[in-house]
């Protein structure tokens, strides 16, 4: 194969690899005290939390900490709760231009941020007491969470119960650990 051949290929397979590029998230978490195993849990909402997506997000955090060993439990008796915040954003535009014409696209960013409380001290001292938190990030196209929930829930849980800062995750559309975050998820999670 010629040079020129052998660039050509080269710049093909390089866009294959980010077209089949799914997610790219990025997750910081912090351990503020151990997190005890086995244990129960229970996701608990805000009263603002009355989407439809929170409900189908707590169903994939509740398998995600059922895949880890953990027991569902009532929130009255779970030895921790489980809260989280979920938010999409525009962030600007990403777009082509050739010949004078072109296209623009806005970019989102959906952000997942869960905290595991323990629930007996927060009931003694009144106030949260946290065990372990992270947030994860992922920016893209599409502006429904849920469309790359499995795979933000999957980065963000490959490093639970231990601290990590701007941890970077590429995920495939097939990727394993997503697909089985998603095995609960019998509803729609295209774009």
């Amino acid at each position: 194969m010629n040079r020129w051949g052998l660039i050509v290929l080269c710049g093909v397979l390089s866009s294959c690899l980010t077209a089949c590029t799914f997610a790219e998230t990025y997750t910081n978490s912090t351990v503020f005290r151990p997190v005890a195993s086995p244990a129960t849990f229970a996701v608990t909402f805000d009263k603002d939390q009355t989407e439809t997506s929170d409900k189908k997000i707590a169903s994939l955090l509740e398998h995600q900490m059922e895949l880890l060993g953990y027991s569902k439990s009532s929130p009255e008796v779970a030895d921790m709760h489980i809260t989280f915040t979920q938010s999409v954003q525009p962030v600007g535009q990403s777009g082509s231009y050739s010949g004078g014409t072109g296209s623009s696209v806005t970019i989102y960013r959906k952000a997942l941020k869960v905290k595991v409380l323990d629930r007996g001290e927060s009931v003694r001292t009144g106030k949260p007491v946290p065990l372990w938190e992270a947030e994860t990030e992922e920016q893209g196209w599409c502006n429904r969470i849920l469309a790359t929930a499995p795979h933000i829930i999957a980065a963000m849980f490959s490093n639970y119960g231990s601290t990590v800062a701007h941890q970077r995750k590429q995920f495939m559309q097939d990727d394993e650990k997503a697909r089985r975050v998603m095995e609960l998820a019998p509803y729609d999670l295209r774009c």
